[in-house]
């Protein structure tokens, strides 16, 4: 399948409202205390489940990109692999966390 139609099948998921827990890890690195924030997507949530089912149904996996997540590692929405769909998903202004239309294939 090429580039385009993988688009279409991963953009009919754009501005679907995906459930997010947000999570909090405490770590110690050289006698200072740091705290680390990221999110991820409550378990069982149905429009993740459709979008790694479409993901899998096309040979693909998936990768779902939240905001400031990756933002320390500048290489972070770079991908190298051939078989993996990648999701960004953005907090709109009544808070809730939505798929959006930019969908790389890599």
């Amino acid at each position: 399948m090429d580039s385009d139609s993988l688009h279409a099948v991963f953009n009919r998921f754009a501005g679907r409202e995906i459930h997010v827990v947000r999570h909090e890890k405490r770590i110690d690195i050289a006698g200072k205390k740091y705290l680390l924030e990221g999110l991820r997507p409550a378990k069982d949530d149905p429009v993740v489940k459709e979008m790694e089912k479409a993901a899998r149904d096309h040979g693909l996996s998936l990768r779902l990109l939240f905001p400031h997540t990756l933002s320390i590692f500048t290489a972070g929405k770079m991908s190298y692999h051939g078989d993996r769909v990648n999701i960004d998903i953005d907090k709109a202004a009544d808070g809730t966390y939505r798929v959006t239309r930019s969908v790389m294939i890599g």
